[in-house]
């Protein structure tokens, strides 16, 4: 095995490791702030963090993945990058600080000002943490990023549920943000002990900035996309439908995407060592989206099936609401899930500058079908939203396969069989559904159901025996088998 395999998979195996435990924290957390607080208070902090979101994802500037893809970084290479991060992040914060007001304005809710002005310092805090944890992805060091990420994860919940318990309200998700980026600083400090020196350079800004710009740019444009639509549902609609509907898609869809975040992760470093091979690249790419559609259709189907049933016992009757939306981004998420992995090639071919081209045209697109969806509510959004994402994943990669040296036809290829197989498997579900709904209590037609499709997906895939499959089985057991 070559050692960017084996360095791919100590990767993946760390970062989906870590994920999977800070999913099922993070959703333990979340069903117990949805329990103890309402729709409107998550929708509160929703209208600010669209803001806030934004500033903290430009303070990152594109220099850290810019740091990665450099052969050789050099000392001067990270003070530099420090040192404008922390400027970017001193202007945000100020800014901020400034103008609390303005977003209370454009909402008309004061209770938003306060909740601005305690959020900015969140800007300066996570100027600490580009460089190292830069440092710790170019190792593929993510045995030391699941210390970091589990350790803040579990410290902001409990300080979160602790806040929610005692009546804080709104208040404990704002601590929840603050705690979560001080605890990764920290700890980023502590196990990489690296600080900066007080040096900089305009030249290595400038060499860094020819790989970073696109993909700032990019970001920028996604980001706005991803958010658009809680900014004007927000405004609009209302502080309870916002609750409803971020909540919908935080609890579904970035879990979901998630998953190929931990790839992208391990992705992007692997593929650096190996740019000078489109070839294995793309086997790369496609075993990947393969491996993730596997784990995220019969997922997405499942819950499509049981939307209401999961609802009400996990997050309880005052959620019912998000049932049909949910319904909706569960389509999405199998689509998003393996969205993100595109930027990957991009990069891996230095294109980052024709991904910010091909990505301002499809924002647009995906920014207009949001406002047409506005008119018919969360629904509307939330529909016109995945059909876009749809159109727009296509175009991506017939773009950058043009690139890569594959069509269109060649992803799909790949990824659609795993999609139907899982579909034919919700219609039986359906129907399972149908038969028990009105004989025995909601609890036991999900675990029939659960336990009916894991059986089914398990006899489909060992018959059809789909070699993504195979290799996924045979690492698992090389890995179970293997002497401690």
């Amino acid at each position: 095995m070559s050692e960017i395999r084996r360095g791919f998979l100590r990767g993946v195996s760390w970062s989906f490791g870590s994920n999977i435990l800070s999913q099922v924290l993070n959703l333990m957390v979340t069903i117990i702030l949805a329990r103890l607080l309402s729709p409107s208070e998550f929708g509160i902090v929703g209208m600010v963090t669209v803001f806030s979101g934004f500033a903290k994802s430009l303070i990152d500037f594109g220099l850290g993945n810019a740091l990665i893809f450099k052969d050789e970084v050099t000392e001067l290479d990270r003070s530099t990058v420090f040192w404008t991060n922390f400027a970017i992040s001193l202007f945000m914060t100020t800014l901020f600080i400034s103008l609390p007001g303005s977003i209370a304005v454009f909402y008309k809710n004061e209770e938003l000002q306060l909740i601005t002005l305690i959020l900015s310092f969140n800007f300066l805090i996570s100027a600490f943490s580009v460089v190292n944890h830069s440092i710790i992805r170019k190792k593929l060091d993510f045995k030391t990023e699941f210390i970091i990420g589990l350790s803040s994860l579990v410290i902001s919940g409990l300080v979160a549920l602790l806040l929610a318990y005692a009546g804080w309200g709104y208040w404990a998700l704002v601590a929840q943000i603050i705690v979560s980026s001080f605890l990764n600083a920290l700890l980023g400090i502590y196990f990489i002990r690296w600080l900066p020196k007080m040096i900089y350079s305009l030249d290595a800004l400038k060499q860094l900035m020819r790989f970073s710009w696109g993909l700032v740019g990019n970001n920028t444009l996604n980001y706005w996309v991803r958010n658009i639509d809680n900014l004007l549902i927000g405004k609009y609609v209302g502080t309870a439908e916002l609750g409803i509907y971020s909540k919908s898609y935080s609890l579904l869809t970035l879990p979901m995407r998630s998953i190929s975040d931990v790839v992208s992760k391990v992705l992007f470093p692997s593929f650096t060592m190996i740019k000078q091979k489109p070839e294995k690249i793309r086997s790369i790419y496609f075993k990947v989206c393969q491996a993730i559609m596997l784990i995220v259709a019969p997922l997405m189907t499942f819950l499509f099936v049981e939307t209401d049933y999961l609802i009400a016992l996990v997050l309880g009757d005052k959620w019912l609401s998000m049932v049909p939306v949910v319904k909706v981004f569960c389509v999405l998420s199998i689509n998003q899930s393996i969205g993100t992995l595109i930027s990957n090639l991009y990069m891996a071919f230095n294109k980052t500058r024709e991904m910010f081209y091909v990505g301002t045209f499809l924002r647009i697109m995906l920014i207009t079908a949001i406002v047409i969806g506005l008119q018919w509510g969360i629904m509307g959004v939330a529909i016109s939203y995945t059909i876009a994402g749809y159109l727009s994943s296509s175009i991506y990669h017939t773009h950058v396969g043009k690139i890569a040296g594959f069509k269109l036809q060649d992803f799909i290829k790949n990824v659609v069989p795993i999609v139907l197989m899982n579909v034919g498997i919700g219609i039986l579900i359906f129907l399972l559904r149908l038969f028990l709904e009105d004989q025995v209590l909601p609890i036991y037609v999900l675990i029939a159901s659960s336990v009916f499709y894991v059986a089914i997906y398990y006899l489909l895939l060992e018959k059809f025996r789909l070699p993504v499959y195979l290799e996924l089985k045979s690492l698992v057991l090389n890995y179970s088998n293997k002497p401690r």
